[in-house]
């Protein structure tokens, strides 16, 4: 009997991920909802990636693996999506150490059956540390505020209104990629991930795909985000700063804005400015009290520089 395809495609970017990779799969195994494919993409590997991807697909006939040469998770998640069967309806991105709750898919296909007009549906993620155990809640508290930027202000969304394209421009990246699931269609539309960005390719691909629609928001733990020193080294904080930038750099000036998406960048860009200068007087007076002349001088300066990016009114790669 002929089955039929797939409702959801998974895709995973695994590369050196020996240590969590059985578990993640273990995690999707698990999943009450049955009607997925998971192409498992290992990118070049040198460890036993490879080897226990292709035990998980010997026991599981909806499991495949292909490989190549490394090239950036960009890379792979675009050799992922050229291998994906042709039927399915949606499509997710799971990294290879994280965990999913054994109801994610079917909330997720639920949620978005139910609301047809979004372009994808995004939950919440919990932090657990190397070995499983649960971290600090701070990362479920930062995926829900979902902050929104206007000229002279900022607030944090509702949990009933929508991710949107001006929620997702600036400070709000859905995160980790396995608490999104979205359209096929709608990944059609964008095309491939941007080779050319180090991180925050899943960051662009959210943002390029919020400008053909809205992303419905679910309040509810569906991931465990794993962290632990692989990842976590990962994070330098200058390196993270100057990606971001470029990031924002690309979302302000894509020839792909309409006139609402230029007014909405604009409006948020001068936002984010007052959030930084507010918070840096902030500083100065708690600086002054301590007798700090010197730090808040340095942080007097700082709001200078926030007044300047005001004025400009754009972003630069710079930073300046």
């Amino acid at each position: 009997m002929i089955q039929p395809p797939p409702v959801v495609s998974i895709i995973i970017a695994a590369y050196n991920s020996e240590r969590f990779l059985s578990a993640t799969l273990d995690s999707i195994r698990a999943q009450t909802f049955r009607h997925w494919e998971c192409v498992i993409v290992d990118d070049g590997s040198v460890d036993q990636t490879p080897a226990v991807a292709r035990r998980h697909a010997g026991e599981d006939e909806r499991i495949r693996t292909v490989s190549q040469a490394n090239g950036g998770p960009a890379s792979a998640r675009n050799r992922g999506l050229a291998e994906i069967g042709p039927g399915s309806k949606y499509i997710t991105f799971m990294d290879s150490d994280d965990l999913w709750i054994p109801d994610a898919l079917a909330t997720l296909v639920g949620e978005l059956d139910r609301f047809p007009e979004a372009i994808g549906v995004h939950g919440l993620a919990d932090s657990i540390d190397e070995n499983g155990r649960p971290l600090e809640q701070g990362f479920v508290d930062a995926g829900r505020a979902r902050m929104g930027y206007d000229i002279l202000d900022e607030s944090p969304c509702d949990i009933s209104e929508p991710t949107t394209f001006r929620l997702l421009a600036w400070t709000n990246r859905v995160y980790p990629p396995g608490v999104l699931l979205a359209k096929r269609s709608a990944y059609e539309r964008a095309g491939p991930f941007d080779g050319s960005f180090l991180r925050f390719d899943d960051w662009d691909m959210i943002v390029r795909l919020s400008r053909y629609g809205d992303f419905r928001f679910l309040d509810k733990v569906i991931l465990l985000y794993r962290r632990h020193n692989a990842n976590l080294s990962a994070r330098n904080m200058t390196v993270h700063a100057r990606a971001l930038r470029v990031l924002q750099h690309k979302i302000f000036f894509s020839p792909e804005n309409t006139e609402e998406h230029k007014r909405t960048l604009k409006q948020g860009w001068r936002g984010l400015q007052v959030r930084h200068a507010k918070r840096k007087w902030a500083l100065v007076r708690e600086k002054l009290a301590k007798g700090q002349l010197v730090q808040a001088g340095t942080e007097l300066v700082g709001i200078y520089t926030q007044l300047h990016r005001y004025v400009r009114g754009y972003p630069t790669q710079s930073g300046i």
